[in-house]
């Protein structure tokens, strides 16, 4: 990724990277806001993905992601549009929407990038090694 500084030292991203610098500034202003917020990797069966979640949520990961797929699907009658007759469908993007409109509607979540395919911890890179993960 390209970045450089213009002349009011502001950061400047490649005219390829506009989604990056969205992600970018979206990031900047949640943790401008005073919200304590960690890395997390969440996948479903897929490439992971890196979110920006708070700290609560990072930090007792497993409990908020099986609480959301064991019994907010399930029983919430809010969990309409994700239950298909004896099951569920969803995804990680389905589990930052729930934290961002259900359970932290002041702390929004945020999807940093999604990095490609990985066996195992080993592949994530550096910044994330010592990232949560969990794979729905």
């Amino acid at each position: 990724m390209r970045f450089a500084f213009n002349a009011r030292g502001q950061v400047c991203f490649g005219p390829r990277h506009r989604a990056v610098e969205l992600f970018f500034w979206q990031a900047l202003a949640i943790i401008q806001k005073g919200y304590n917020v960690k890395y997390v990797l969440l996948s479903a069966d897929n490439a992971p993905s890196v979110y920006l979640v708070p700290d609560v949520v990072a930090d007792n990961l497993r409990e908020y992601c099986i609480a959301f797929c064991d019994h907010w699907l399930h029983e919430s009658p809010d969990a309409k549009e994700y239950q298909l007759g004896d099951g569920v469908g969803y995804n990680e993007e389905d589990f930052i929407k729930y934290l961002n409109k259900w359970i932290f509607p002041e702390t929004p979540s945020l999807l940093i990038e999604t990095l490609g395919w990985t066996a195992s911890k080993s592949d994530v890179p550096a910044l994330y090694k010592n990232c949560e993960w969990f794979n729905f």
